[in-house]
């Protein structure tokens, strides 16, 4: 910590007055939590030590829209989110945003994306997933020409960042993947109920588990590993390309943006 202006902390964390000293004694003054609730956290304190603290926030989805300067995707890949960023939904978004997709390549409209990157309604654009992908991404092309003209066309800009599907290539996102995917097959042998945010409700009554047990909103999904157990022989996305798990509709409130509880 020793450095850093800012702290990420997780919403189960205690952030009591001793922790937040801790805290601005190693020069830190802003403290963002990766929730809504902020019950563990100590705000008289905060304000006491000069400690900025924010919060994520939900907001409808055109509200959404218009006032994000970055918007990032952490969302399923269901029909009703397919294409949710388009032409139409483009058009409604603020101009010069950022976008960011580390979730699920289709839920990107590329054609509308590359015409809203030539107009300059879009800021810039990061990528680690591609609509196209299979076949490109996990194969080496570096003596091949290139046949998809669509990605040909975004590796041209200069406001675009494309990675091949390696988000979750960090030791973090690695570790929790291994730890609730062990922790549930374990649980599954035990007959306990999976973990919560895991499971999803058309699956539940197959596995033993009592119908709408949990059900994963968007927000529930981001950063948390996609270890389902799925039936009738359908894959994952490991690799980019698989099948994608269908889920519940997500609500219509989506997660955005940051509110600042003091600071």
């Amino acid at each position: 910590m020793a450095g850093a202006q800012a702290v990420c902390v997780f919403g189960n964390d205690l952030l009591d007055a001793a922790c937040l000293r801790l805290v601005r004694q190693a020069s830190v003054r802003l403290v963002a939590l990766r929730c809504s609730g902020f019950n563990d956290v100590d705000l008289a304190a905060a304000k006491s030590l000069g400690l900025a603290v924010i919060r994520v926030r939900y907001a409808e989805f055109d509200a959404l829209l218009a006032a994000s300067d970055v918007l990032s995707l952490h969302l399923p890949l269901t029909p009703q989110t397919r294409h949710v960023l388009n032409a139409e939904t483009f058009a409604r978004l603020k101009p010069g945003a950022f976008l960011i997709n580390t979730s699920r390549c289709k839920l990107v409209d590329t054609t509308a994306l590359i015409t809203a990157l030539k107009s300059g309604r879009l800021g810039g654009v990061a990528l680690d997933d591609y609509e196209e992908e299979e076949g490109i991404f996990f194969d080496d092309l570096s003596d091949k020409i290139l046949q998809d003209d669509e990605l040909s066309r975004l590796l041209t800009f200069p406001n675009v960042l494309t990675t091949a599907h390696q988000a979750f290539l960090a030791q973090e996102a690695l570790g929790e993947i291994a730890r609730v995917t062990t922790a549930n097959v374990l649980r599954f042998e035990t007959g306990e109920p999976f973990l919560a945010g895991t499971t999803l409700r058309r699956r539940a009554p197959a596995l033993g588990i009592p119908p709408n047990t949990e059900v994963p909103g968007p927000h529930d999904l981001a950063g948390v590993t996609e270890s389902v157990t799925r039936q009738n022989g359908a894959g994952g996305e490991a690799g980019g390309g698989g099948h994608e798990a269908p889920v519940p509709p997500p609500p219509r409130l989506i997660l955005g943006g940051a509110e600042v509880i003091h600071g």
